[in-house]
């Protein structure tokens, strides 16, 4: 089965989508940028380690579990050439707390907040 993510084209929808899923549990973050051609490979890597491509069942079943479900957005910033994004995890046990190093998005602290887009 092949995941084949939405890449948005408006800043702002991007960034409603983000807020949209950090309002669901979706408080740990992490954000980048990568060239467009390196988009296949990124997604596949993301699918392999914290299984973005998770159907709404198998999401529950993790949670269930105590699991950590993860979700990427992405964004293709025409300026650049590249592709942003946020890659957001709920609550819970995965691999992505030891390997991505994510901030808390409701975080009280300046340095944690959600702020990757306030310029241009």
């Amino acid at each position: 089965m092949s995941f084949n993510p939405i890449v948005l084209t408006s800043k702002t929808t991007f960034m409603q989508r983000v807020l949209h899923r950090v309002s669901k549990g979706y408080q740990f973050y992490v954000t980048g940028s990568f060239q467009v051609d390196k988009a296949g490979h990124v997604v596949e890597k993301f699918v392999a380690k914290y299984r973005i491509n998770a159907n709404v069942n198998q999401r529950s079943y993790a949670k269930r579990l105590g699991k950590s479900n993860v979700c990427l957005v992405m964004y293709h910033n025409k300026q650049n050439s590249h592709i942003d994004f946020a890659l957001l995890a709920t609550k819970g046990e995965s691999d992505f707390f030891k390997e991505e190093r994510p901030k808390n998005a409701l975080s009280k602290e300046k340095k944690d907040r959600l702020k990757f887009y306030v310029t241009t």
